[in-house]
């Protein structure tokens, strides 16, 4: 055999012995060593090495820096817990399951087993499939009706007020991530200064009106407003009467729901003598206990 092909027999036998050392064997010992190095990275928030011991198909949907970025701000699954390793169960030649308990230094739980998957990088793990799934990095990666992606990576209707297109509802709340008719008073025109459920109105309570119109009521079809009406339909139920009165009236009696026929669509004191203090034992037509 001539010496060039001894040659190249000889660097190709090298290479293949070199190239097996370093693909890990679907043997049970490595699998308990990836295992624990995964309980190990994710202990330490090592996310970056972590995201290496993740099968191929879960790496394929979000990359290492997006992964990071979204753990990071999602938080660690072991919610300040220790993981601690017990053992592999081996499903076949290629197939795993890790199994680990979740100590808070008091208490201790066993978790649902990871599952493991002997891949062509070796063993690999199986799970968490939800850190690249869920969520958004960027805008790209939500819908066109939740076009956002929020500081929370959520995609959610909006983020500011440039996103919100309805003339009616200009306003972005940033917790809800919602566009409303208002978020703040400032927000309303003069005729409805007032800002309530997200919803521009005349008032809430007689205060808000002026002299010529002094009462503030609730109309059925056109909300709070200002009128010379002491009697009118103030409520059509209980939070419109907190809103108006705190603790003083808490109840609104829509349609005699309360007391029949005496103050209905009003808000009253008291239901019954429930809602009375300790020794006074009767609710007089919602209005006060004796």
């Amino acid at each position: 055999m001539p010496k060039r092909n001894m040659l190249w027999i000889s660097f190709a036998v090298i290479f293949l012995i070199s190239f097996s050392g370093c693909i890990q064997q679907n043997t049970k010992e490595n699998a308990e060593s990836i295992a624990q190095e995964f309980a190990i990275n994710l202990q330490k928030s090592d996310y970056e090495s972590l995201y290496d011991l993740f099968i191929p198909d879960l790496k394929s949907m979000r990359k290492k820096s997006d992964f990071v970025k979204y753990v990071n701000i999602k938080g660690s699954p072991l919610d300040n817990n220790y993981i601690i390793f017990d053992k592999v169960v081996m499903q076949g030649d290629n197939e795993a399951y890790a199994y680990y308990t979740l100590s808070s230094g008091i208490f201790e739980a066993k978790v649902p087993p990871m599952h493991l998957i002997f891949t062509s990088e070796g063993w690999r793990v199986d799970a968490f499939s939800d850190y690249f799934s869920a969520g958004c990095i960027i805008d790209d990666d939500c819908s066109a009706d939740y076009p956002r992606c929020s500081k929370n990576l959520e995609c959610v209707k909006c983020v500011s007020d440039a996103d919100c297109s309805d003339s009616g509802k200009k306003h972005c709340d940033s917790v809800l991530n919602i566009c409303h008719e208002c978020i703040e008073d400032y927000h309303c025109p003069k005729d409805k200064p007032i800002c309530y459920g997200f919803s521009c109105i005349e008032c809430r309570k007689n205060s808000d009106c002026p002299t010529e119109t002094p009462y503030c009521n609730y109309v059925l079809g056109s909300g709070y407003v200002c009128n010379n009406n002491p009697t009118g339909i103030e409520c059509i139920e209980d939070v419109d009467c907190i809103v108006l009165y705190g603790t003083k009236k808490m109840y609104c009696n829509a349609n005699g729901k309360y007391i029949r026929f005496t103050h209905e669509d009003e808000c009253i004191y008291c239901r019954d003598e429930s809602d009375c203090p300790r020794g006074k034992d009767y609710c007089i037509s919602g209005e006060f206990c004796v």
